[in-house]
């Protein structure tokens, strides 16, 4: 039966609901607490995001702004302030 299902989905469909069954486990093992591990990641990520717009704003005379993606709000979210710095500088020089 399990192979009537991957043949189904496909090898890329299952691997990557593979990867995201692990991905999920390996939280609910590691983290003490994951739902406020997931709670802190996503309001980091929003206040990021408001960060993003905000920086966007007052710098769109330069021509710098950087697209608001789930990468950029995770580095907004995890790495804070220097993330954001870095990601700008990135954007100048790139």
């Amino acid at each position: 039966m399990i192979d009537t299902i991957l043949d189904y989905l496909g090898i890329f469909s299952a691997f990557t609901w593979l990867l995201m069954v692990s991905a999920v486990l390996l939280i609910v093992l590691f983290i003490p607490n994951p739902m406020k591990f997931l709670t802190r990641a996503v309001i980091q990520a929003g206040a990021g995001a408001l960060i993003i717009l905000f920086l966007n704003f007052i710098l769109s005379p330069l021509n710098l702004s950087i697209g608001i993606n789930a990468v950029t709000l995770a580095i907004a979210g995890f790495l804070g302030l220097p993330g954001l710095a870095s990601l700008y500088v990135l954007q100048a020089f790139f």
